[in-house]
């Protein structure tokens, strides 16, 4: 006769430090008795699994749990006796999540696992980076912070986040709450960690699949959280929604109704999330939203001033700050990344400076959109993809251009004189456009490109023709 020990799950403490009962515990009228293995979360039982619960629950009468079994329920007492186990399990949910009201989602719900990893100093300094860092200055109510970010992404960061959300794990001993709560660290770990950078290894030789943490029936799951192949992922919409609420800006784009039409195709023998062929233009509005987010806040030319002045700060700092990492070694600011311990511990010449600012949608000069697939009413099953040419003839031909910005620290005019010649030289060098500001001229350097001459003021132009003669 097989016999099943009684073991009483391990106690976790609370937030504050207080012991506390291991979440989705069953009720305390729960017997152990042998049956299928439950799995902490109720949520994913099987009719089968719902009937040894109710069985150990003291719950024995047959009629009804062959009716669970068989999906059929036919009295309204029977229906009202499932009715009131049912409410012990939610219960036991609701007493074993947390709930986080977000500005931009509403009330989340978070699986004590979850609150594990937020509790964690690791995650907690989030709290003290900017999102948009010196944006703040320019945008008053640009103030919030990664940790929001982090919290509202979970709801729908590259190598530097991959070791630490490894150091994240180990410094705190999660890998055993992970297994409490059913996961296997080995396989989800790698999986995480995946979904940060990509493929981590070095491509194998003749393998179609290169990811380690699921298998290739589940490609679709690496399109969630950070999508390489065409950039709509939750990442996106969070900070979409995010950044626009804080900055006064219209966000365009409704990941909602994405949701809504989302659908997982086979294409290629591989599994992808597709949506429905109408929504398109609402895909074209994400990417110009994307756009218009970096052309208006994250490349504004105050914010950027204000982030080189800060790093400057910091890199005259650099030398007389310590911070301990691991086994006490120390570091300075500008090598805390190469220890994760003292890189939680952080929470933030005269010359002229020209920046090359890359804006595009996502893929550089290409469309995202192309690496899209859809599917039509009337065959929900095939993957298709739609051309621009179908969708309108207002989209832009190309999808990337660069902004030309130089900073000077020197504000005295000899020097913003120097510093306006060369960067017309630097232009007409590269056979760039001209400086949009029409009084930037170089009378020393005279350059020769015609189009440099036109002006719209007659003086403008007898002057342009008195200094290149």
């Amino acid at each position: 006769m097989r016999r099943t020990d009684c073991e009483q799950p391990p106690k976790r403490p609370r937030c504050d430090g207080s012991p506390r009962t291991p979440p989705n515990t069953p009720p305390a009228a729960t017997n152990c008795s042998p049956g299928p293995k439950l799995h902490p979360d109720h949520r994913t039982w099987d009719p089968e699994q719902v009937c040894s619960f109710l069985e150990r629950s003291g719950f024995k009468e047959p009629g009804l749990l062959r009716n669970i079994r068989g999906d059929n329920f036919s009295s309204l007492e029977e229906r009202k006796k499932l009715l009131h186990y049912i409410q012990q399990l939610s219960q036991t949910h609701m007493e074993t999540v947390k709930v986080i009201n977000d500005p931009i989602h509403g009330h989340i719900e978070f699986h004590p696992l979850l609150i594990r990893i937020i509790d964690t100093p690791q995650f907690q300094r989030l709290r003290y980076i900017k999102q948009l860092g010196g944006g703040y200055y320019v945008f008053p109510g640009a103030s919030h912070n990664r940790f929001e970010h982090s919290l509202g992404e979970y709801k729908m960061h590259e190598q530097g986040s991959v070791h630490m959300f490894e150091h994240l794990i180990n410094s705190n001993g999660l890998k055993d709450v992970m297994k409490h709560y059913g996961l296997v660290p080995e396989e989800d770990i790698c999986f995480i960690k995946e979904q940060i950078t990509g493929i981590l290894d070095s491509p194998i030789k003749g393998s179609l699949w290169q990811y380690k943490g699921r298998p290739k029936q589940k490609s679709f799951l690496y399109e969630i959280v950070a999508n390489k192949r065409n950039g709509i992922d939750v990442d996106k919409w969070d900070y979409f929604a995010r950044d626009c609420h804080h900055l006064g800006i219209q966000n365009n784009f409704d990941y909602k109704r994405f949701l809504k039409f989302a659908r997982v195709c086979e294409v290629d023998d591989e599994k992808h999330i597709c949506t429905r062929e109408k929504e398109v233009g609402n895909l074209y509005d994400m990417f110009h939203t994307r756009n218009c987010l970096h052309r208006r806040a994250y490349q504004h030319k105050v914010g950027n001033i204000i982030d080189t002045m800060i790093t400057d700060a910091f890199l005259k700092a650099d030398p007389y700050m310590e911070i301990e990492g691991s086994e006490g070694k120390k570091y300075h600011i500008s090598t805390a990344i190469d220890d994760m311990e003292a890189f939680t511990k952080l929470t933030g010449k005269n010359q002229v400076t020209c920046r090359v600012i890359n804006m595009d949608y996502g893929m550089k000069d290409k469309n995202p959109i192309d690496h899209v697939h859809f599917y039509g009413k009337r065959d929900l099953q095939t993957a298709i993809k739609i051309s621009k040419k179908q969708v309108s003839r207002f989209l832009p031909e190309t999808f990337a251009e660069q902004l030309i910005r130089v900073y000077c620290k020197k504000t005295d005019e000899k020097s913003l004189f120097a510093a306006t010649q060369q960067f017309v030289q630097w232009c007409k060098d590269r056979d760039f456009t001209k400086p949009p500001d029409g009084d930037i001229v170089a009378p020393l350097i005279t350059p020769h490109k015609k189009e440099w001459c036109y002006q719209t003021s007659e003086t403008h132009r007898k002057k342009l023709n008195f200094q290149d003669g």
